[in-house]
């Protein structure tokens, strides 16, 4: 290739170094014409630079332009997605302030059943003294009886008959009490043992609430369900007990309920019942 700076050889091509008189450039393929036409390789690489800035410049923009088109879809997800926690957060803290206090109301109605139970059983326990100490009298009255009739052995047959069928009698009422409290006593530990232990479950079961659904919720009228009947059992001993319901239920339900409770304990015919019904009041029940 020749050189540029040769003063003889001027005339040639800057590009390809031919001479002019090929009158066309070999590597561009322009006319060469006029020496004052031709183009230095400096110019060249100017053009060829600018052309690359260009490129250069429109893919940094196009590229700024994706970038910030790429951030704003990014922030617009992230903020659709705190919106749907902040949801479930809320909705999860609802049902969690729901559970709670269904579970403390719930442990309010056990606490005051069993405040109730417990005042049952002391009456039945304060009855079954009294009895004790009428069959202490009647063992008295037997004694003396014993000293009256000492005089003749008849008045000691008729007297010793007497006894035997005194004792009888207030044996078998004794025994017939004590077994029937000692009945109540065994259904009623039965149903406070069964209630600790489904309100321990509930209890248990609420820490892991947030992870399921309604359905693991304390069942509150099957709770009172369970009381129904052993709350009105127990009153049933007592002839001016006011036993007072939340839920409203028919002379009919009352009465086979009494009747399937009678049926278990050999109690007898069914007694009837007066439901009476209050505005803004539970349903009363009195046994007669």
């Amino acid at each position: 290739m020749r050189s540029q700076n040769d003063p003889e050889k001027i005339n040639d091509c800057p590009i390809c170094s031919y001479p002019k008189a090929f009158q066309t450039c070999a590597v561009t393929g322009n006319f060469q014409g006029a020496i004052s036409a031709y183009i230095t390789l400096e110019e060249v690489h100017e053009k060829y630079t600018q052309i690359v800035r260009a490129l250069v410049a429109a893919e940094r923009e196009n590229y700024d332009k994706l970038k910030l088109e790429t951030k704003r879809k990014f922030e617009e997800q992230f903020l659709q997605h705190r919106r749907e926690i902040d949801e479930l957060q809320r909705r999860n803290d609802l049902k969690t302030s729901e559970s709670m206090s269904k579970l403390t109301e719930s442990r309010k109605k056990f606490e005051k059943y069993k405040e109730d139970s417990e005042k049952k059983l002391t009456n039945l326990n304060e009855e079954l003294a009294k009895k004790d100490a009428e069959l202490k009298k009647a063992n008295l009255e037997v004694k003396e009886l014993k000293k009256s009739s000492s005089n003749s052995q008849n008045d000691m047959e008729q007297m010793k008959t007497q006894i035997a069928s005194i004792m009888e009698d207030k044996m078998e009422e004794n025994q017939r009490l004590f077994d029937e409290m000692k009945q109540q006593n065994d259904i009623l530990v039965d149903k406070l043992s069964l209630i600790i232990k489904e309100n321990e479950e509930s209890r248990k079961s609420q820490n892991s609430f947030s992870e399921t659904d309604a359905n693991s919720e304390i069942d509150e009228l099957d709770l009172w369900q369970r009381f129904e009947i052993l709350v009105f059992w127990v009153s049933r001993n007592e002839d001016k007990t006011l036993v007072t319901f939340r839920r409203k239920r028919s002379k009919k339900y009352w009465n086979q309920r009494i009747e399937f409770i009678d049926r278990a304990m050999n109690r007898g015919p069914t007694p009837s019942l007066t439901i009476t019904s209050h505005r803004n009041k539970a349903p009363a029940m009195i046994p007669k």
